[in-house]
């Protein structure tokens, strides 16, 4: 999807300034290669022409190949923005539904590359969606049924809506005339669709316990709640629970039909029963798993989408009374943290075996278009920060010192020592001899790694207010703590503190340094940004320029590349910072991450590698090969910040504007229809504020400042109601 994305990107930013009905997608920035390190967890699975389509919550849906059930694996992925919560597919079309109210279409003719063709904002929770008799029907959590016309596949079309009192619809089934929805708390809801136009209630059936799922099969239905209920429907005006439940062992999410048997997924794994006797189901078969929550069948497959790092099961379902596992893929594992150099990158694993155990993944970037997984490593500690040196992995672990991980076989790598010690380190920054961590409650420590089979603690700094990141330039340490301050590393053993400066726009969470100038991340009442300080005289830093990013909460690292800075700025994606001017900087990159970005790195030959727990990106920056002019003279005006961002109900936007003029503000949506215009009329020369009190529903939206018929860059905001 993503190259078909950069294809498009050229041809949407050049259609926005042109005052037509699309969406700018990044700046300066080109996706060069990709791979998908973790899947959030699965709601919801669909099974086509050998290809399985799993709802992934925030990582979208993802598309895997399984003509070899021995040897599935992942070939593509759907975007699905606001977290997808179920997927189904006919032909060469997906339909996902989305956490936050979205109901999306995909063009997966190339499963490889997904093209949405249709998007509808929804009210907010929209549940799960199935496929049937040329209609999409879909559940609303606190709205419902929603009934979708597909004439048009590429663009469906709403015709009938039917709203049930309750406000936890999770599920639901259609047979004929009928559908029926589970509706937490509520129960069952039996709506009449003969009108697909007009769908109306008819009936309703208290269940025991919360419903999660719900299957039909001739007059009967299949409830999943603690236990599976049996329901006749024989007169769906008056539904009745049949009989004594099944009580499998297990805690029921979910249940399909499929060759005249019921199949349950559970916290306890996959449980089959016969329904030639719906009113009393026999158990013929169980399959253990963490949390099997999602099942899809074609011909003699089935595959099961299962919890925690399970992933995907494919399953031999020829007897369903002796159904067996064919093939298997793990789900992969959420990264928190990257370092690159050379032909290689290591990431931290967040709980890589259980919680508070993390691991190390390599990679061999030697090709970044495709960079293939080598290696892992569980370290068993939670992992604060790692870097590279040489054949040496170093990882900073809290309360089990420096770990130093022997990686000349980047397939097999192991721990070849450590440096233990009891305090919890937060950062880590490395030279040719030593490593220098922070402590929050100790200082700075640092540590001779010239023989790194022997590494030895040799210097700790005490500072008071404590110390949380590092970053090294030459000789000099950049620290952060309650403010910024400048520690002399020239002898690691009697390290000293020059100059400290608390005089910044917020509290300081990350540094990189350059030269003479770092660049800091800081975070301030729920908005943060990237203020430059010179160090140029360490005895007395000097605060300069700064400006907000538009993440709407504090950014997570940064990296310094010449005069650029690399932000993972969370919810504002990637953005790159030009600090050529200290006294003025200017957002002149960035790249919409498929999640909130958590990590960057700045490889040596200038790609950036950029993770956001789900998915690593290789972005080629282009204004790092060719230089750009610079302005002598400032922006005519500048659209600075918007915050709160995420937003509920209202957003204010800040501009500085260096003329008078005629301002006004234009909202798009992400498919470049202009959904507000907010008119400030005339303003003079300073800051002008403007408040926007949203859209009617959750979504992602651009803003861009006129002043005098002149435009400004487009700035991407997100509304969660």
């Amino acid at each position: 999807m993503k190259k078909t994305l950069l294809l498009l990107t050229s041809i949407l930013l050049a259609a926005i300034s042109a005052g037509t009905l699309l969406a700018v997608d990044s700046l300066n920035v080109n996706l060069i290669g990709r791979l998908n390190l973790c899947w959030d967890t699965t709601s919801d699975i669909a099974l086509q022409d050998g290809l399985v389509y799993l709802a992934a919550g925030y990582s979208g849906v993802r598309i895997l190949d399984v003509t070899q059930p021995e040897q599935p694996i992942e070939i593509g992925w759907c975007d699905s923005w606001g977290g997808a919560t179920s997927v189904a597919v006919a032909d060469d079309y997906a339909y996902v539904t989305c956490y936050w109210g979205g109901f999306r279409t995909y063009d997966v003719s190339d499963p490889a590359y997904p093209v949405e063709t249709d998007v509808q904002e929804l009210e907010y929770m929209i549940s799960d969606v199935i496929l049937q008799d040329g209609y999409a029907w879909v559940a609303g959590r606190w709205d419902g049924l929603y009934i979708f016309d597909l004439t048009d596949p590429a663009h469906p079309q709403l015709t009938g809506a039917c709203q049930t009192p309750g406000s936890d619809t999770f599920d639901l089934a259609v047979s004929d005339t009928l559908a029926f929805l589970v509706d937490g708390y509520q129960g069952l809801r039996v709506v009449n669709v003969a009108d697909v136009t007009a769908p109306v209630e008819i009936a309703s059936l208290e269940i025991p316990a919360t419903t999660w799922g719900v299957a039909v099969q001739d007059d009967w239905l299949f409830v999943a709640s603690d236990n599976l209920h049996t329901v006749s429907i024989a007169d769906p005006y008056n539904p009745f629970l049949y009989g004594s439940p099944w009580s499998p062992d297990c805690y029921a999410s979910g249940v399909e039909v499929y060759n005249d048997h019921v199949w349950v997924t559970s916290n306890g794994g996959l449980f089959v029963a016969n329904t030639t006797n719906p009113g009393s189901l026999v158990e013929v078969c169980s399959l253990e798993d963490s949390y099997a929550n999602g099942i899809a069948f074609e011909d003699d497959l089935a595959c099961l989408s299962a919890g925690n790092r399970s992933g995907l099961r494919t399953l031999d379902i020829t007897d369903p009374g002796d159904v067996f596992e064919l093939g298997s893929l793990a789900r992969p594992l959420q990264a928190e943290r990257i370092a690159v150099a050379g032909e290689l990158a290591v990431f931290a694993l967040y709980d890589y075996m259980q919680p508070g155990s993390d691991g190390v993944q390599l990679l061999d970037i030697s090709d970044p278009a495709q960079p293939q997984r080598a290696g892992i490593l569980d370290l068993q500690a939670n992992v604060a920060e790692v870097a590279l040196a040489g054949q040496y992995a170093m990882a900073a672990c809290w309360g089990q010192g420096l770990k130093i991980i022997d990686i000349s076989d980047i397939a097999a790598p192991f721990q070849a020592a450590v440096c233990d010690t009891t305090g919890n380190f937060s950062d880590l920054a490395l030279n040719e001899t030593h490593a220098f961590v922070t402590l929050p409650y100790e200082g700075l420590r640092a540590i001779d790694i010239s023989d790194p089979l022997e590494p030895e603690t040799c210097g700790i700094l005490g500072i008071a207010d404590g110390t949380h990141a590092v970053a090294i330039e030459d000789t000099l340490a950049c620290i952060l703590g309650q403010g910024f301050q400048v520690v002399n590393i020239a002898d690691p053993e009697q390290m000293e503190m020059l100059g400290s400066t608390n005089d910044l726009p917020g509290y300081p969470v990350c540094v990189a340094a350059s030269s003479t100038l770092a660049c800091l991340v800081f975070e301030f009442d729920g908005s943060g940004g990237v203020v430059v300080v010179d160090f140029s005289d360490p005895d007395n830093p000097e605060p300069r320029g700064w400006c907000y990013t538009p993440g709407g909460d504090c950014a997570s690292d940064i990296v310094i590349r010449d005069h650029y800075a690399c932000v993972a700025d969370q919810a504002g994606d990637v953005q790159i910072i030009d600090f050529a001017d200290p006294d003025n900087l200017i957002i002149v990159g960035s790249y919409p991450m498929p999640d909130r970005t958590r990590a960057v790195a700045w490889h040596e030959e200038g790609l950036i590698y950029a993770v956001d727990g789900n998915d690593l990106e290789v972005l080629d920056f282009t204004l790092m090969e060719e230089v750009q002019p610079r302005h002598t003279a400032p922006p005519q005006f500048s659209l600075l910040t918007a915050w709160p961002n995420p937003f509920n109900n209202q957003i204010t936007f800040e501009a500085n504007l260096t003329e008078p003029g005629y301002v006004s503000l234009e909202i798009f949506d992400l498919l470049g229809r202009q959904v507000d215009l907010l008119d400030a009329g005339s303003q003079r020369a300073g800051k002008c504020h403007l408040t926007w009190q949203g859209a009617g529903s959750s979504g992602i939206y651009f803003a861009r400042l006129m002043i005098n018929n002149r435009q400004s860059d487009l700035i991407k905001v997100v509304q969660v109601k």
